[in-house]
């Protein structure tokens, strides 16, 4: 006879989750986008020289540091300790902060809200002073935002209560 797990661990949570989907993340889109990271260096270095090509080499790590402030803060307002189950991934799909256990779809719509908002506001700013630093951080926050925006295109139909979860490869969608 098998034991209920909760008679075994009275206080343990016990979640079910139903798995509705998984979403593959193709390699042709993958090695798009990679490709796509040498446009605005090229471009730059081509219009506007040796300045061009270091306003993109210096606007890509400004710009993940902005990303990074910004989800902390968006994630302090809602929970506080919501920024630990967060990681910065370096693989597809996408370089930047990601969930690194599971979120929820409404949440992640939020944080990448904040993000589009707060990215290109910032990326304005400085458009008086420096124009290609202002065109390298707009191009790198859109490019960095990307991957997101594609997934989150993918699953605009989607119930906001279903949670993500990114594995290696591919995107889980549970229901609770």
């Amino acid at each position: 006879m098998r034991q209920d797990p909760r008679e075994r661990h009275p206080d343990a949570t016990i979640y079910r989750y139903r798995l509705l989907r998984k979403i593959p993340f193709r390699r042709e889109i993958v090695h798009g986008h990679a490709a796509s990271g040498l446009l605005c260096p090229a471009a730059l270095a081509a219009l506007h020289g040796g300045k061009g090509l270091l306003a993109a080499v210096l606007a890509l790590p400004l710009m993940a540091l902005l990303h990074l402030a910004v989800l902390r803060l968006t994630l302090r307002r809602v929970e506080s300790d919501a920024f630990r189950r967060w990681a910065f991934r370096t693989d597809w799909p996408g370089f930047g902060p990601y969930p690194a256990t599971d979120a929820s779809l409404r949440l992640f719509r939020r944080v990448h809200a904040h993000l589009t908002l707060v990215g290109l506001c910032f990326a304005a700013l400085l458009y008086p002073w420096s124009p290609s630093l202002f065109i390298a951080l707009a191009y790198w926050h859109l490019w960095l935002l990307a991957p997101r925006f594609w997934l989150l295109v993918l699953l605009r139909r989607e119930n906001p209560d279903i949670v993500l979860r990114f594995e290696t490869g591919e995107l889980w969608l549970y229901l609770p």
